[in-house]
């Protein structure tokens, strides 16, 4: 088992001083990235700015660089107001558990009143996705033989 040799003179003058990526680093190298990063770390030079460079729509950003505002509404990313809806919820600090059954996985975020526009704090709460399915689609699970297959 032989360990591959990274010549770290080069690796520090590569990353640290001339700020080159990983995986540049790696290419020069002739190295895998894996292996590049792991010497990074042993060494304590690898950079942790990496979840820094976001903006407030979580975009990833070069230092100094500025993008447009999101416009939501027009953005074919934005399904059905979610971000909103989460944002919101975040915001108040609703709960987040299921309302319902109290669980912590798969949460949605639900209407009471059932009006997506309608996003006062007081109108969301945290479900799962299987009691957002029985509270929004209550008709078609009555639809149902004992097994849950629609009829």
């Amino acid at each position: 088992m032989s360990k591959t040799s990274i010549d770290l003179h080069l690796l520090y003058q590569l990353y640290v001083v001339d700020k080159n990526s990983v995986r540049k680093c790696a290419k020069v190298l002739k190295k895998d990235k894996s292996t590049v990063s792991h010497q990074l770390k042993k060494q304590g030079w690898l950079r942790k700015d990496r979840y820094q460079n976001r903006d407030d729509y979580g975009r990833f950003v070069k230092s100094g660089q500025e993008l447009p505002d999101q416009e939501l509404h027009n953005n074919p990313a934005f399904k059905w107001g979610e971000t909103t809806y989460r944002r919101i919820a975040e915001i108040y600090r609703l709960p987040k558990f299921c309302y319902h059954c109290k669980t912590t996985r798969n949460l949605h975020i639900h209407h009471i009143d059932h009006n997506r526009e309608n996003n006062d704090p007081s109108n969301l709460r945290y479900v799962c996705g299987s009691c957002h399915r029985k509270i929004e689609h209550k008709d078609q699970l009555e639809k149902r033989d004992k097994k849950g297959r629609f009829i």
